[in-house]
């Protein structure tokens, strides 16, 4: 009976997206009765923690690994970073008796590791993709290294099943490397809710905090993400200009932070283009996620303007809290949100150059089209939160992630017992 999970990842506990998928499948884990070790990088030094059944030991970069981060690649940096990772889970499994029943990684960040590790101890590697940077990245104009698509392939390919977190992440690995359907499971993530519902409960407080951000007479509309390409950034602005001119008592909150030095010249860029309507832009900064999901609980609107999501926990959060979203018709998020049921979606266009972009006329239109009429707003917002409530669960995704393991520790003792009676 499978009891035992090692669960590797880039970052822990979550700041973005993928943290948030491992964080909420460890606790649900955790709840459902598994043994569950964490095992992630620290940005500073070494530590462990321990809370019911999960135990987590964040790995401190090696000298080595740190001179490869500052003086090599990208890719080179993560993969002596693996090394480190390796490291600590050969001394891990050495000192004990009983091996875990599977490991589970998330992206290629710690595949190298988990890959060795599984193939040393005789253990299944599950991996998730959250995200495949062929052909995704050129949507908004990169192009990612060779040495990073061959690490995603070994992913993908290479591990003993893969979740993927979306049917559209699933249709464009399988268009990008031809995997066949029973390599692929799709899971979605979940979302435990309390933490944005909650706050409904306590009206005072969030009227105080309202206060504190927008006059009484102004409407509330929230960007929560990355201040990236990718999140639509350049959209947000024009269409906020476009809002601004036609209804003036909006105030625009942006939370997040630039993720590199270009993304952070862009946004730069983006409030000297657009300074005639700075007062109607708060930009808060990076924001602890209970604190965001007090912030979802004043928003009037919260939109997602992203060029592509493989999935969009903003989106489940948003819901979750009760607040009216507009979104791209893109990836995971056309599958989240039901378009005029749920939350209003956007389209987005492919231009000249192959570049995607966001429609801002539509994306206007929609922001404008819940300003103007909150009982469709209200209706919406209904509708999302039950939505969310019922098909996004955490129960569901380990559930789920759990039948994927188990498939994966079969076939592996199939295979064994296979070269075993061919030897």
């Amino acid at each position: 009976m499978m009891r035992s999970i090692i669960v590797m990842a880039l970052e822990y506990p979550p700041k973005a997206g993928t943290g948030t998928c491992v964080f909420e499948l460890v606790e649900g884990l955790d709840r459902s009765g598994y043994e569950v070790t964490v095992i992630a990088p620290s940005a500073t030094s070494s530590a462990t923690f321990r809370q019911s059944n999960v135990t987590t030991y964040l790995v401190a970069a090696s000298e080595a690994t740190n001179s490869a981060i500052k003086h090599s690649s990208t890719v080179r940096g993560i993969l002596a970073m693996n090394e480190d990772l390796l490291a600590f889970g050969q001394g891990l499994m050495a000192g004990t008796e009983r091996r875990p029943d599977v490991i589970h990684c998330h992206d290629w960040f710690t595949f190298p590791a988990a890959r060795q590790l599984g193939s040393q101890f005789g253990i299944p590697v599950v991996g998730t993709a959250h995200y495949t940077s062929d052909p995704i990245d050129e949507w908004w104009g990169l192009k990612p290294e060779a040495e990073l698509l061959e690490q995603e392939k070994s992913l993908f390919c290479d591990s003993d099943k893969l979740i993927v977190v979306s049917h559209s992440v699933r249709d464009l690995i399988q268009s990008s490397y031809g995997l066949a359907d029973d390599r692929l499971r799709v899971v979605y993530n979940g979302l435990q809710a309390g933490p944005f519902i909650k706050h409904r409960s306590n009206p005072e407080q969030m009227k105080l905090l309202r206060a504190s951000i927008a006059a009484t007479h102004e409407k509330i509309i929230l960007f929560a993400g990355r201040l990236t390409p990718q999140k639509g950034i350049s959209s947000l602005f024009a269409s906020a200009a476009q809002v601004v001119s036609e209804e003036p008592n909006v105030r625009y909150l942006l939370v997040g932070e630039p993720d590199s030095r270009a993304s952070a010249d862009a946004v730069t860029r983006l409030l000297q283009r657009y300074s005639n309507i700075s007062d109607k832009l708060k930009l808060l900064g990076w924001v602890p996620r209970k604190q965001v999901a007090l912030l979802y609980g004043i928003a009037d609107i919260v939109v997602i303007p992203s060029i592509y999501e493989t999935f969009g926990y903003t989106a489940l959060e948003a819901m979750a809290s009760g607040a009216a979203v507009v979104a791209s018709d893109v990836g995971g998020l056309a599958e989240i949100i039901q378009h005029g049921r749920t939350g209003l979606l956007v389209p987005v266009h492919r231009d000249h150059s192959g570049r995607h972009r966001v429609d801002v006329d539509e994306l206007t239109a929609a922001q404008l089209t819940l300003l103007n009429d909150a009982a469709f707003a209200r209706e919406l917002a209904r509708a999302g939160q039950q939505h969310v409530l019922s098909e996004f669960t955490v129960e569901r995704m380990v559930s789920s992630t759990v039948e994927v393991y188990l498939q994966a520790i079969t076939g592996r003792q199939s295979t064994l017992i296979t070269t075993q009676s061919n030897s």
